[in-house]
């Protein structure tokens, strides 16, 4: 099956609205019949081919033509390819699924703005068409998303998406009725979409805990279920953390240090005063007892973690997915704690350090290497075996990993919707992330990787 990338463009010639105007190297290239049927998406749309003269790889489309695909009524680059069954297809159609801010023109789809912006760009290089869609839009019969025109938004209509990226920001969203109808549309029509749903910090323990060679990474935790459990806990361990199992960001993460019979309480998220320090275990359960009433916690052995200039970090270790069940690495930096604070997440005050710096601060750099190395291979393992445990597609895991003060690393956090707040440092131009993910989406809908 031929497939190249071609213009379309609304047609200025005097026609029948069903006339396909097209350059006569493409319809040798494609070995295009006299009539056949455009495909876009799930909607159809007979012609009868006429040649243009012209060498540019072009079709000239009727508005009619346009308007029954819900294609723009604008010059947009495309892959076609020509079907057995005499079908012109038009693809690949990607959309990403969140929630739309109208009142912040300047912030449409909130903190993956900027992100969706570089796919739309990355995508219009490729050939490839893309939009941004709320959940309320894409259940309707004619969806509306957004398209990147002459570097604005604009709302039109839209065709049916080959591959669906959820970035639905909220876990109450995606617990709603309207997130299963949308789900159930996906996988009636066969369509893709990652990454299929949050998970969160209790599942992923569990899961990663029933694979015995990862046991030794992972931080000692329990739910928080009763007073009981942070007692227990708390005679244990001189240190703990407690973090909601659906936080995210880290927010309302408490770090409870018990020093000569005073509990010392830090937190990097609370609305109200209340003490620092507690001379009593009552008086600790108190001030955190509205907390544990709102959300569920688990509690976490706190880890003597290296420093760098005096500061905790940690790594993010971005992973994507390439083809079936092969995973990459796509970046790693280091994260290193704002002064006085406890955890590096950049919406917390972290800073984004380049990875070598910061391990030469400690190790040589052939032990350098040697610990990139395995920071990279636990996390390709931790995506793997996330993929053959749980429901769902995934495509894009953040692994948050640390190493502690005797220089053994450990398992802190997987994100399966990771920030896409921060520009690369490494790339000027369009991130490594935006690449990856539209390479998936593009191998999903049917194209190879070697065509991105």
């Amino acid at each position: 099956m031929n497939k190249m990338i071609i213009k379309i463009k609304p047609s200025e010639q005097k026609a029948a609205d069903n006339v396909l105007f097209v350059s006569k190297p493409l319809i040798q290239a494609l070995s295009l019949p006299p009539q056949l049927i455009i495909q876009c998406g799930r909607r159809e749309y007979q012609v009868i081919i006429s040649s243009l003269q012209t060498d540019e790889n072009i079709f000239e489309c009727s508005l009619s033509c346009l308007n029954s695909l819900s294609l723009p009524v604008e010059n947009f680059m495309i892959h076609a390819s020509v079907t057995n069954k005499n079908k012109l297809m038009l693809s690949p159609v990607i959309a990403v699924l969140t929630e739309i801010r109208k009142e912040e023109e300047n912030l449409l789809f909130g903190p993956i703005t900027g992100f969706c912006e570089e796919m739309a760009q990355y995508c219009q290089r490729h050939g490839f068409f893309f939009y941004v869609c709320s959940l309320k839009s894409f259940l309707r019969s004619s969806i509306k998303g957004y398209i990147r025109l002459h570097d604005c938004w604009t709302l039109a209509d839209v065709p049916y998406p080959d591959v669906v990226h959820n970035r639905l920001h909220s876990r109450k969203v995606e617990k709603t009725m309207l997130f299963q109808k949308a789900v159930e549309r996906m996988k009636k029509e066969g369509t893709p979409y990652f990454n299929a749903h949050f998970l969160d910090k209790w599942s992923i323990f569990t899961l990663l805990s029933s694979f015995d060679h990862l046991c030794p990474y992972l931080p000692e935790t329990y739910q928080l279920h009763k007073k009981e459990d942070l007692i227990d806990a708390l005679s244990s361990h001189s240190a703990i953390f407690l973090k909601p199992i659906h936080g995210s960001q880290g927010k309302h993460i408490f770090r409870i240090k018990q020093e000569d019979q005073v509990y010392h309480v830090d937190y990097t998220t609370f609305s109200q005063p209340y003490e620092k320090e507690h001379l009593t275990f009552h008086s600790l359960f108190q001030s955190l007892y509205t907390q544990f009433t709102k959300q569920s916690f688990l509690i976490q052995k706190a880890l003597p973690l290296q420093t760098y200039k005096g500061c905790p970090f940690d790594f993010r270790i971005l992973c994507h997915r390439i083809k079936e069940t092969e995973w990459k690495v796509t970046s790693l930096v280091a994260r290193v704690s704002q002064q006085g604070n406890f955890v590096s997440n950049l919406a917390r005050g972290g800073e984004i350090v380049n990875v070598h710096a910061v391990l030469q601060e400690t190790y040589d750099r052939r032990t350098t290497k040697q610990v990139i190395k395995l920071l990279k291979e636990l996390s390709l393992d931790i995506c793997h075996c996330i993929t053959v445990s749980t429901n769902g597609l995934f495509a894009e895991l953040g692994i948050d990993l640390a190493i502690d003060t005797d220089g053994h690393p450990w398992i802190i956090e997987i994100n399966t919707k990771p920030s896409k707040q921060q520009n690369s440092i490494t790339d000027k131009t369009f991130r490594p992330s935006t690449k990856a993910i539209v390479q998936y989406c593009a191998y999903l809908a049917g194209h190879s990787i070697e065509e991105v």
